[in-house]
């Protein structure tokens, strides 16, 4: 039978570090091989001079990327086996490609300079809408082992894959799952706007606490004997994410959604997520079908 590894895909860069060490944590928790990659063309592409001149980074730097990464990984984790791996393309497709096999894909939240930290964030985007496993954003606060595991829900089939994912991660790392969902409780249209009466507004609350519900209902059904709390913000459902991204050591949401009470598509959600929240973020692949 294969072995599914953890892959992360590394630059050279302070936050492609943390990815490692992130990573390199969770290859031992699972008992997995942890996959370090890097690809050239994400570094000549960033530094690419103008003209068709070559590139300013060359083999050496690439090879010295990669083993640094791997290095990394053994010094902080002896017990776990590194694979170093190389591609000339695209990072994005690159990490997409080896999701078919993979445990989980991972990333850092930011790149070197400018230019690499916009390509960066277009990586991580197009990572966590395609990869066929969970995909991983890993931002500089990675959150103490103890503090519980947070999923944002909508109510989507998206939403549901994304519980089920959030119990499995909070049953390994045995701490509690926090059920989280952000609603707007007054549509905004312009400043010719009604008055929301308090009625509707009551309304949207009953939605918001049934939507919560139904995860929870999701949540102990699959896993009976774990703790689950829940958040019902009234704000809109990145603010509620974001904020309660500062007490968790992992936030999981879901690839893509429907429509919700804000009036928000949750991929979009997704998007802002991944860029802002304070700790790791794992998106739940898409369901089938």
């Amino acid at each position: 039978m294969d072995i599914r590894t953890i892959v992360v895909g590394v630059d050279g860069s302070p936050a492609s570090d943390t990815a490692v060490d992130w990573g390199a944590a969770e290859a031992e928790r699972r008992g997995v091989p942890l996959e370090v990659l890097h690809t050239l063309a994400a570094h000549s592409l960033a530094a690419a001079p103008a003209g068709g001149a070559p590139p300013l980074i060359d083999d050496d730097e690439h090879e010295d990327v990669l083993d640094a990464a791997a290095a990394r990984a053994r010094r902080s984790f002896p017990g776990i086996s590194v694979i170093a791996r190389s591609e000339t393309r695209d990072p994005a497709s690159a990490l997409i490609d080896r999701s078919t096999g993979a445990e989980l894909v991972v990333v850092g939240s930011h790149g070197k300079g400018l230019l690499a930290r916009f390509l960066l964030g277009s990586v991580s985007h197009r990572v966590s809408s395609h990869a066929l496993c969970p995909a991983v954003v890993v931002h500089r606060n990675v959150g103490a082992a103890g503090l519980p595991v947070a999923v944002g829900v909508d109510g989507s089939p998206g939403s549901r894959a994304a519980v089920l994912l959030a119990v499995e991660e909070a049953q390994m790392r045995k701490v509690p799952l926090v059920v989280v969902h952000g609603w707007q409780p007054a549509p905004v249209s312009g400043f010719d706007a009604l008055p929301v009466p308090q009625e509707v507004i009551d309304a949207q609350h009953d939605v918001a606490l049934s939507v919560v519900d139904d995860a929870i209902a999701v949540a102990r059904a699959a896993a009976p004997g774990l703790e689950v709390t829940s958040v019902v913000a009234p704000m809109g459902p990145v603010l509620a994410l974001d904020s309660e991204s500062e007490n968790v050591q992992l936030l999981v949401v879901g690839a893509h959604g429907h429509r919700g009470l804000s009036g928000a598509a949750f991929g979009s959600v997704t998007s802002a997520v991944v860029d802002g929240a304070q700790c790791p973020v794992m998106v739940a692949p898409a369901p089938a079908g």
